[in-house]
């Protein structure tokens, strides 16, 4: 308990950075590469669960990190923790930001919006193909 005392401010700074650090190349990316609005990029910057056991597992590895492993576990723990609840707070916020400047559905430049002829018959021939596979 006192090693997550010690580390707990450091965890949730750990955690803020992986948001800040993560989050701004992952918003660029979906936006230039994969056409995006940029939410997907800031819902994928968190700190994955399993990340937890990287300390435990590279000191089983190498024997001269084992001192510092239950510090480094509490650290990964806590930025988790900070991850896992900001980042659906942020990703929310972000698309309410994103959607509020743009007239139109995602796609919708592309004849794939909401109220599009295009956008439309997309939508009836999936659901005329989904029809045809019904008994």
């Amino acid at each position: 308990m006192a090693v997550i005392a010690q580390t707990g401010l450091l965890g949730i700074l750990l955690g803020l950075m992986v948001i800040i650090i993560t989050g701004i190349p992952l918003i660029l990316a979906d936006r230039l590469i994969g056409g995006g609005d940029g939410t997907a990029g800031i819902a994928a910057s968190s700190s994955a669960g399993a990340a937890v056991a990287t300390p435990a597992v590279i000191a089983g590895m190498a024997p001269q990190f084992a001192p510092m492993a239950p510090a480094a576990t509490a650290l990964v723990a806590t930025s988790v923790i900070v991850t896992s609840i900001l980042v659906p707070v942020l990703t929310a916020l972000y698309s309410r930001r994103v959607k509020r400047g743009q007239p139109a559905a995602v796609g919708a430049d592309r004849g794939m919006g909401r109220g599009s002829a295009a956008g439309e018959r997309a939508v009836d021939s999936e659901s005329a193909s989904a029809d045809r596979l019904l008994p």
